[in-house]
């Protein structure tokens, strides 16, 4: 019998690791994931609306259109842009804790090679608890 999901799992996570996450962001990441089908439905019911008001309110059908096709490329820029700020952000990210664990690496090496029966010195604690410590991001890149 196969166990459920625990309540909150995104179904669009393609991770072998099951990760929770709050509807808005599931629902943000299947629209980027998808934005191309999204704005070819928006397309296909922004065309069909937009002709029948034009066609009810005598309106040029070009004007309808290009307001149409023009608002559809802003949506995909502004998607294509949001993509690159996140994606900035986390490679950021990224390198700062790559910076702060390089300084750490010699130090949780030579923790490693240490008895384990032996007690930890509190210089030692003090390093693990800097390397398990994800707040302070600033003050150890700094």
């Amino acid at each position: 019998m196969h166990a459920p999901e625990p309540e909150g799992n995104c179904p669009h996570n393609f991770s072998p690791v099951p990760i929770r996450c709050h509807f808005l962001v599931c629902l943000k990441h299947w629209f980027f994931r998808q934005y191309i089908l999204v704005a070819a439905f928006v397309l296909a019911g922004g065309l069909a609306a937009g002709l029948y008001i034009a066609n009810s309110t005598h309106t040029d059908y070009w004007k309808v259109i290009v307001a149409i096709i023009t608002g559809l490329f802003s949506l995909t820029y502004f998607i294509q842009k949001q993509k690159l700020e996140e994606l900035e952000l986390f490679t950021r990210i990224f390198a700062k804790f790559n910076t702060r664990y390089d300084r750490l690496n010699d130090e949780l090496n030579r923790i490693r090679e240490t008895d384990v029966t032996s007690p930890l010195p509190k210089e030692d604690r003090d390093t693990l608890f800097k390397y398990f410590n994800l707040y302070p991001l600033s003050q150890a890149v700094a």
